[in-house]
């Protein structure tokens, strides 16, 4: 079996369509809603008691905002810095620009992007420690620079304040990385109880149980999967899986047809109803998927089911 530490790293990288968060909680951002910030900004603006730094504070801040939604993050950064100059109390624009260095040290591969976002969110939690997404965008800094105590603190401190399954999942990854394997079943049950629709999770307690033996527990989580988020075939797939290798391939190849529906063109998924129906007795449809697989585009990974396909579709001629 694969590196299981690996697999979630990677499944972290490459984040699921079905897996919607919000920005706040996501672990990098992509557009900000301007509602809520405009109606402070029109709300301060209105009352005398405002101070003219604080309204030119929100000022850069939205404009620094529609800067990253436009695509220029890095101009955003500089207006978010100034915002925050403009009134060392908007601990608001520190978090934005906290965020938005992340999301710049994900795409430009940048460690000095997460230490700078370590700083700019540190300086916002100095005025403010109210906000669990504070806390889960500096986790994400530290863990992204490998500081895993520092990372686990802040996750802890963001669920805390109120239940956060994105905290609980990205401190179940570092737990599953110092193979801490206890630890990461709890984060992830905790994940999964604060958002019962964050597929992640699901998925990586599953690998989990399969990974240590526990067939049937794998089987309950990842039917709970499917009752919280049925259009999220990923758990269709994993499910099936799990059948296959319980030697239950009639339920197995139902769920591989299920999730061939909604992604037609996937290879693997296709290999996967193939051999399941080939180890069933149905070798005709065992033939035709087959075939379908070896035609399709495959990636670098799929060398081993290419093999094992050719290997199929050679004694289904001899017979």
């Amino acid at each position: 079996m694969y590196s299981l530490t690996k697999f979630f790293l990677k499944q972290l990288s490459v984040h699921r369509a079905q897996h919607k968060e919000s920005v706040y909680n996501s672990p990098w951002c992509t557009k900000f809603n301007m509602g809520l910030i405009m109606i402070i900004f029109m709300t301060c603006s209105a009352l005398s008691g405002c101070y003219p730094d604080r309204v030119e504070s929100i000022k850069l801040m939205n404009a620094g905002i529609k800067k990253h939604n436009s695509g220029s993050s890095t101009a955003a950064v500089r207006l978010l810095a100034r915002s925050a100059e403009t009134d060392p109390t908007n601990h608001r624009a520190l978090f934005y620009r906290g965020l938005i260095l992340n999301d710049l040290g994900r795409i430009e591969e940048r460690a000095d992007r997460f230490e700078e976002a370590v700083r700019s969110l540190e300086e916002s939690l100095k005025i403010s420690k109210e906000d669990p997404k504070v806390f889960y965008q500096l986790g994400v800094a530290f863990s992204e620079l490998e500081r895993d105590k520092q990372a686990l603190r802040a996750f802890a401190n963001a669920q805390s304040i109120k239940p956060h399954g994105q905290a609980a999942y990205r401190s179940a990854l570092i737990h599953l990385k110092r193979e801490q394997y206890n630890s990461a079943q709890e984060s992830l049950r905790t994940a999964i109880i604060a958002e019962p629709e964050l597929g992640l999770a699901y998925t990586a307690l599953s690998q989990l149980y399969r990974r240590f033996k526990k067939p049937s527990a794998a089987v309950m989580v990842l039917k709970n999967a499917i009752e919280n988020d049925p259009e999220d075939t990923n758990h269709y797939r994993d499910l099936g899986e799990v059948y296959a290798a319980l030697k239950q391939y009639s339920k197995a190849i139902q769920l591989f047809e299920t999730a061939l529906q909604d992604r037609p063109t996937n290879s693997p998924l296709t290999f996967l109803l193939a051999e399941a129906s080939y180890n069933h007795g149905d070798l005709q449809s065992a033939e035709i998927y087959i075939k379908k697989y070896l035609r399709m585009g495959h990636r670098k990974e799929e060398k081993l089911m290419i093999s094992k396909a050719k290997r199929i579709l050679a004694k289904l001629r001899k017979k």
